[in-house]
């Protein structure tokens, strides 16, 4: 099921920032959707992304992803400078 080939996943995604650590811009649930799709060859829509705010800061989130109703799993998202 996708849920199992999600869950526990990590995927990265590559931002720039400033000397304060926060980023230029935001990560927001497109992003993570296209990380996904390119990274685990899995198409999830941004709208079953549960993000509440965008990600603005380096490290890594568990994000929720809402698949069906009932089913849910977690993705891990490294946000990295390079």
């Amino acid at each position: 099921a996708v849920a199992d080939q999600l869950e526990g996943k990590s995927v990265k995604v590559v931002c720039k920032a400033g000397g304060d650590g926060r980023l230029f811009g935001a990560v927001t649930s497109k992003t993570v959707s296209e990380a996904i799709a390119e990274v685990l060859k899995i198409d999830v829509d941004k709208k079953k992304i549960m993000l509440a705010d965008a990600i603005k800061t380096y490290g890594t989130h568990p994000v929720k992803i809402k698949l069906y109703n009932g089913v849910e799993t977690t993705v891990n998202v490294v946000v990295a400078d390079k």
